[in-house]
């Protein structure tokens, strides 16, 4: 077993910055671990109450039947894609763009004003 490479605080920084990554997609930080699991049931609901409502209502042998053959064939559907978090390297520029932006529309708001 080989001794472990020591890295330079620079090299540290450089692979912190490509490896880490941060939910910037504009939400609560714990709004994603509650609305996944919410999204999910919410489905579920939905296909549970589908196939309850078409069993119960009824009728014939024939009609039932084919509400049963329809309510098997009904296919559970994904909630939707989840999204990977952005590289820090990236949040960060975007947050550096975006104070800039702020400075520069704030200059040009006070030299309107002036």
């Amino acid at each position: 077993m080989g001794t472990k490479r020591v890295r330079s605080p620079q090299e540290k920084k450089r692979l912190s910055l490509d490896r880490d990554r941060r939910n910037d997609y504009g939400e609560n930080s714990k709004a994603s671990r509650k609305n996944l699991p919410k999204k999910r049931a919410k489905k579920n609901r939905a296909l549970r109450r589908g196939s309850r409502t078409a069993i119960a209502s009824g009728g014939d042998g024939e009609v039932m039947e084919k509400r049963l053959v329809r309510v098997a064939r009904k296919r559970r559907r994904g909630f939707g894609a989840k999204e990977a978090d952005t590289p820090l390297r990236e949040h960060v520029a975007r947050k550096k763009a975006w104070r800039a932006r702020l400075v520069s529309e704030g200059s040009k708001r006070a030299n309107k004003k002036g």
